[in-house]
């Protein structure tokens, strides 16, 4: 990608604007034209293409023994998707002769993400899970449905990839004394983890606290509720505890990740950081002598994290505008679901049958004609009153 994304070109500054791609239910409005994103600079069966390769030697154990950094030239030998590899690695899909010499690979990869992923929840990773929404539409575009998406083992081990990847990209700029952009996620306050261990406490859950908060602290909860049927709530006050990752020119880890060294590399197309780090990369690995200066480093990682917030609301709005349309034709109607999150004001509600939340005022808080006294994880029956499309939002 910086190949063709040249420094100070109309093209860069176009991209350094943008900060990342955006992606709604129905298009996605990218950070770079189509012509590179989903031509040049993207994997086409037997094309070959420019690539920046990060090459890890891992022991049988799945610890990284070492590893080389380089420019390279990639020719992708089939195009696969997440659905096909997932059952072909779970054994549930036969497949052809003509990709058989693939086939052990993607087993020998699976093999290396369960070995990666259980030692990374080893060093205390915060794993949520949090479902995806899936939107079914019907001929004419229209959702008819929204749906829980379920996680593909294969978008797993893409994932684990990435994040070693990341992690060892981080480790060679780090080594090299250069300035660079990292992605960090600092420590929370303890002010939110003892609101937090409050919280956790009244729905019968226990937050160690020592004089420093660990990610295994928090995963031992997060692995406590997993099989219950509070689950998304324990995850979800968990969440709202912690400090939002963020770019940032200081290499000091990521504690979602449990990792002391962390950055973004692997997508250049959709994320600016990443397309900084190429640049950076490039130089140590030619030693052309590019260098970017701190502070210019500063105001791009400032940017690139408030331009992140922003694409991060406009999507979830937009899936609430869905939300809100979905549910105005079903005012009226009952369905069974989950107390989420509960405020002075009210609670908010999960459906089971369609994945939407709404909001129960605390003067509707009653079992027939008494009031009732609820806590989050609580199973109940709600019937829909209004579907506001202007706010977006659902009593």
């Amino acid at each position: 990608m910086s190949h063709f994304v040249t420094e100070n070109s109309l093209l860069d500054k176009e991209a350094r604007k943008r900060a990342n791609s955006v992606y709604l239910p129905d298009k996605v409005y990218p950070m770079l034209p189509e012509a590179l994103s989903n031509n040049l600079c993207s994997l086409v069966p037997n094309e070959d293409r420019l690539t920046k390769t990060a090459e890890i030697n891992f022991s049988h154990d799945g610890k990284i023994k070492s590893y080389k950094i380089y420019n390279s030239v990639i020719r992708s030998k089939a195009r696969l998707t997440y659905s096909w590899v997932s059952n072909v690695v779970d054994k549930r899909d036969k497949y052809k002769g003509e990709v058989k010499e693939i086939i052990n690979s993607l087993k020998n990869m699976k093999e290396l993400y369960m070995k990666l992923k259980k030692k990374r929840l080893d060093n205390g990773e915060l794993d949520f899970d949090f479902p995806e929404p899936e939107l079914i539409r019907d001929k004419n575009g229209r959702v008819t449905d929204i749906r829980k998406s379920k996680r593909k083992i294969a978008n797993g081990m893409i994932e684990e990839f990435m994040i070693a990847t990341n992690n060892v990209v981080a480790e060679f700029i780090i080594n090299s004394k250069t300035a660079s952009i990292y992605r960090i996620h600092e420590d929370p306050d303890l002010a939110s983890i003892y609101e937090l261990k409050q919280a956790l406490d009244e729905m019968g859950y226990k937050l160690n606290i020592g004089k420093k908060i660990k990610p295994k602290d928090i995963q031992k909860v997060i692995f406590d509720a997993k099989k219950s049927r509070d689950k998304n709530a324990v995850n979800m006050l968990i969440l709202k505890s912690l400090k939002k990752a963020e770019y940032s020119t200081r290499e000091i880890g990521h504690f979602g990740l449990a990792l002391d060294k962390y950055t973004h590399f692997t997508s250049p197309i959709r994320r600016y950081p990443d397309l900084i780090v190429h640049r950076i990369i490039n130089s140590l690995v030619t030693n052309n002598g590019y260098r970017i200066d701190k502070s210019v480093l500063n105001r791009i990682s400032e940017n690139c994290s408030k331009k992140e917030r922003v694409s991060d609301e406009i999507e979830r709005e937009s899936m609430d505008l869905e939300r809100a349309y979905i549910m105005k034709e079903r005012i009226g109607e009952e369905f069974e679901g989950t107390v989420i999150s509960i405020m002075p004001f009210g609670m908010f509600i999960e459906l089971d049958s369609i994945f939407v939340e709404g909001f129960v005022h605390r003067s509707e808080m009653r079992s027939g004609k008494k009031k009732r006294w609820y806590l989050t994880g609580h199973k109940v029956r709600v019937k829909i009153k209004e579907s506001d499309i202007e706010k977006r939002r659902i009593r």
